[in-house]
């Protein structure tokens, strides 16, 4: 016994002297490995041993934590893939790695024993290109048994041996560049534990995820929630091959056992997979569990039946290939029930198969054997196939009897409570047809018999926004005997209505339809339809387009495409109203007949020719505030041309008459160029109502805002932007324009509208006080501000009403509103206007001339104390002038009036000066010839016409106006040149 003891105490010495020892070299390990000195070492051995790359924040040494074993615990780590991968995206990163081994088994037989392996919260990233190429192949091959006593890093490594390896609350996401499709796990765990022989290696895998998405565009994912695997899998070394004996998938708590074989082949960068898949409980309250609650209430259900489900994947997956994938799903005698509700569905069953071949290397398959389901208010039986689905020539055919009753359903069942519904449908119907063929309305192979009936039906969820209820719904079709007319149908749709949020509302009251097919050959077969319509509205809410129909007929040819033709629609409506528009953008027609073909272009948009009749067209759109409306007229459609043979046009105060073709309407809408050439007649129009609609000022607003003042609304112009997209060409005959407060008469001549210009080409007209010719060129930057050229000449117009045609003249030549009588008045200038059209004066530039004969001068204080000046022999009222001729230039801010040659009375007088803006001016007169033998002069200023100054001086324009050679080169040269150049600017030279 004493013995025992001693030998205990002597051997828990030794323990505990081992053990201290070991913590004292820890304690010195520590000490002398610090993470400063072992990371760097650490980093450049992992680097030298991959074709990747390595980024580490630290690495430190773990005894006491990892104890009895060695450990690493490694810091903020980066993986990077192979420097020739195509994407240099991060393959992995994590916030910390744990790591502990058996140092002894390195130190004595250069094998690495790993005790686990354990990765918080990584990111990882696998790709593959789209040749098969991973950018996790960064292990280099020569690594193992490699010696390199050259370098203080190099490793001599006889055996790696993994025991575990955890994965916690990870982020994969795996993008495959064949398939384009990308594989995303969120809170991704797994454990991974291992054992080995010679050839074999042993994994159990435990892996939990709670959200797997699929997709291939990022905002389309199919989401699949709380996935779990459980598998022991063996590996073998000498032929590479995975074997899976027994595993467990769950998803939402429904397990499948899945076994099989998966072999890699790196050489050929592809995987021979070998897998079965099968539930592995057979009752259908599992099978059910798999339906998302807001399709089926699951609570306080009842259950009966068995179900049978396996997935078989058997081929090979990379290099553009994919393995074959079949499925079985099948429902025996299955029935359920609510423990609070009478409603049971008595009877299910089902029997569908399906074979898939991704890579369409042969047909793939899907046939409904049998759904039959027999219940309370529920009766449905129903069977199909589809042949080669993944192909454009796919084959599909199918038949459904169904018997459905909402208002029992509603009753009976647990239906959402924010869901109403009531009514019936009855279906029988069978159908075949080849989707391509479908697609491109060859009908010659369609098949479609039955009956359908909708009554009283009446579906309504108030809190989505949606419903739907229709008195009545009968559609109903027929194979027929003859070969002529192969399929015909009918549709009757009563008092009909259905709304969904955010996306359209629809109601008719009426709607019936006859459908035939006509078989005009052996391969075309045409789809004719005749409809009446009575009341239908239809409204997107997304962009607000929207149809009203009154009363409507309409008769429709489909003629399919075919060989290298393509489709062509022929149509004729008659409608006794109709209204269609997008937001406040409007246009409604009564009493309308159309005739249209419709041909598909290679662009697969389609082409319209052509007509529409009507009595009566309403148009409306924001800028406008007035309708346009169109009496009986007659348009010719071809595409996005329009040919208009005397369309009326009126609009408010105006009218027009339009004949002539538009080209490119589409243009309208996006900003292409939309070209015209039109023959333009009216009786009146309102250049006011027009310049507000292009401007968008509001009519209404303006009356408002006029009405205290009793001014015109109308008396407002407005300035307004032309689209540069517009080339339209106008040969303009108007009676009458009413213009700001202008009425003009006869207006002849060429209208443009050309790269954001509106341009009057030899421009004709008359007014009260002038006949017009000349040539106007508008443009605006924008509705607030315009630019004007203008080059005008107007014939024996009345000098008191200069101004009134231009208003400008007002401020800038006031003397005109002395005179009485009839000139030629001619202006060629520039200036900007504002929003209103008024000319910005600073801005005014430009030349004019006047030339008048036998006019009168008007009393005046002025003239008054000229007349006493100069001893006029006529003392009436009004004083004649002979002869007039004044030439002028605008610049800045005033007038500058060139010397001129004046006959009144017994004198000859030039004249010349400058008026301002501020109504200031300094006119000089110089007397040429009067009773008195000598020349004088006589210089007048002031601010306005009752504050001036009179003042005798030197006659300074003696030598403009004389025939004498050797006085007129007295007179300055360069006055002469510009009198010269603004008579040629206004080709008025050979008068």
């Amino acid at each position: 016994m004493r013995v025992n003891r001693i030998t205990k105490r002597i051997g828990l010495f030794l323990i505990s002297f081992v053990i201290v020892v070991l913590m004292i070299i820890a304690i010195l390990l520590n000490f002398i490995f610090t993470p400063q000195k072992i990371t760097p070492k650490i980093v450049e051995i992992l680097n030298e041993n991959i074709n990747g790359s390595v980024e580490i924040e630290s690495v430190e040494l773990t005894f006491f934590s990892s104890f009895p074993r060695f450990g690493l615990k490694v810091k903020e780590g980066s993986i990077f893939p192979n420097s020739l991968f195509n994407s240099k995206d991060t393959l992995a990163n994590f916030s910390e790695a744990r790591v502990s081994f058996n140092l002894y088994q390195y130190l004595k037989n250069d094998n690495i024993d790993i005790y686990e392996i354990t990765l918080k919260e990584p990111n990882i990233n696998i790709q593959m290109d789209s040749l098969g190429n991973y950018n996790f192949d960064i292990l280099k091959t020569s690594a193992i048994n490699e010696e390199d006593t050259d370098t203080v890093s190099s490793l001599n490594i006889n055996n790696i041996n993994l025991r575990k390896f955890n994965i916690e609350k990870a982020h994969v996401l795996y993008q495959d560049g064949i398939s384009k499709v990308n594989y995303e796990a969120e809170g991704f765990n797994t454990t991974i534990k291992a054992r080995k022989n010679n050839n074999e290696l042993y994994l159990n895998i435990n892996s939990t995820n709670e959200l797997v998405s699929l997709y291939k565009v990022p905002e389309k994912r199919f989401k699949i929630r709380n996935i779990g695997v459980n598998s022991e899998v063996t590996f073998n070394k000498v032929d590479t091959l995975l074997t899976i004996s027994k595993s467990d998938l769950s998803i939402n708590d429904i397990h499948f056992a899945t076994a099989g074989t998966i072999k890699p082949e790196p050489e050929k960068k592809q995987v021979i997979v070998n897998l079965a898949a099968t539930l592995k409980s057979n009752t259908l309250k599992n099978f059910i569990e798999l339906i998302p609650s807001t399709i089926l209430n699951k609570k306080s259900i009842e259950t009966q039946g068995g179900v049978s489900l396996t997935v078989n994947t058997n081929g090979i997956y990379g290099n553009g290939k994919y393995p074959k994938i079949s499925s079985v799903l099948t429902i025996n005698k299955g029935a359920l029930k609510y423990k609070e509700f009478p409603g049971t569905i008595d009877n299910l069953d089902v029997e569908l198969q399906g074979d898939f071949f991704m890579d369409n290397s042969q047909p793939s398959n899907v046939e409904v054997k049998t759904l039959n389901i027999q219940g309370t208010g529920l009766q449905l039986n129903a069977n199909g196939k589809g042949n080669n689905i993944l192909h454009p020539n796919a084959v599909f055919s199918m038949a459904l009897n169904t018997d459905i009753d909402f208002t029992k359903l509603y009753q009976n069942f647990p239906i959402d409570k924010e869901i109403t519904s009531q009514g019936n449908i009855l279906a029988d119907l069978k159908t075949s047809f080849n989707l391509k063929e479908l697609k491109a309305q060859d009908y010659n192979n369609v098949n479609v018999e039955g009956k359908v009936v909708v009554n009283d039906l009446n579906i309504s969820a108030p809190t989505k926004g949606a419903y739907i209820k229709s008195k009545n719904l009968t559609a109903i079709f027929n194979k027929n005997q003859d070969d002529a007319h192969p399929l015909s149908g009918s549709l009757q749709l009563e008092k009909t209505e259905m709304e969904i949020k955010e996306a359209l509302e629809f109601s008719s009251e009426k709607l019936n339809a006859l459908i035939n097919f006509e078989k005009k050959s052996k391969n075309e077969t045409v789809l004719n339809v005749n409809a009446s319509i009575n009341d239908l509205s239809y409204k997107t809410k997304k962009d607000t387009t929207f149809l009203l129909v009154r009363k409507a007929k309409v008769d429709l040819g489909l003629t399919p495409e075919k060989d290298r033709s393509l489709s062509a629609i022929s149509s004729s409506f008659t409608i006794d109203s109709v209204a269609v528009g997008q937001g406040k953008y409007w246009v409604g027609i009564q009493q309308g007949n159309y005739s249209f073909i419709l041909n598909q272009n290679p662009n697969k948009k389609w082409d319209v020719n052509g007509n529409v009749g009507f009595n009566n067209l309403y148009a409306s759109f924001p800028e406008s505030h007035l309708p346009i409306q169109m009496p009986a007229t007659k348009l010719s459609l071809n595409n996005d041309n329009v040919t208009l043979n005397n369309a009326v046009v009126n609009y408010g105060e105006s009218n027009a008459t339009i004949t002539g073709a538009v080209k490119n309407l589409e243009g309208f809408k996006n900003g292409k160029t939309v070209s015209a050439n039109l023959k333009l007649s009216s009786t009146n129009i309102n250049a006011n109502e027009l310049m507000g609609m292009f401007s968008g000022i509001n009519v209404e607003t303006e009356k408002e805002e006029k009405i205290n003042t009793n001014d015109s609304v109308y008396s407002q112009k407005q300035a307004f932007k032309i689209p540069k997209n517009l080339q339209f060409s106008f040969i303009t005959d108007i009676d009458n324009i009413e213009f700001a407060g202008l009425h003009l008469e006869d207006v002849h001549g060429g209208l443009e509208l050309m790269n954001g210009h509106l341009q009057l080409k030899k421009l004709q007209l008359k007014t009260l006080a002038a006949n017009v010719e000349g040539n106007i060129d508008y443009e605006a930057k924008s509705n607030q501000q315009a630019n004007l050229d203008f080059n005008l000449h107007l014939r024996q117009v009345k000098m008191n009403e200069i101004q009134n045609l231009m208003p400008v003249l007002d401020t800038l030549f006031p003397i005109t509103k002395s005179f009485v009588g009839k000139a030629d008045f001619s202006i060629k200038a520039s200036s900007q206007l504002d929003k209103h059209l008024n000319f910005n004066l600073k801005t005014f530039k430009g030349v004019a001339a006047l030339k008048a004969r036998n006019i009168m001068v008007l009393d005046g204080p002025a003239f008054r104390d000229l007349a006493k000046t100069f001893m006029f022999k006529n003392k009436k009222e009004v004083t004649p002038i002979e002869s007039l001729d004044l030439e002028m230039e605008f610049e800045g801010d005033k007038l500058i009036i060139y010397p001129a040659l004046l006959e009144i009375d017994r004198y000859k007088l030039a004249v010349g000066g400058e008026q301002y803006l501020n109504l200031s001016y300094k006119y000089h007169i110089s007397v040429l010839k009067s009773p008195v033998p000598f020349k004088t002069g006589v210089d007048i200023s002031g601010k306005d016409f009752d504050d001036y100054d009179i003042d005798l001086t030197t006659a300074k324009y003696k030598y403009y106006f004389t025939d004498k050679e050797r006085l007129l080169k007295k007179a300055d040269s360069t006055i002469i040149k510009k009198k010269q150049f603004i008579r040629s600017e206004l080709n008025l030279l050979e008068n």
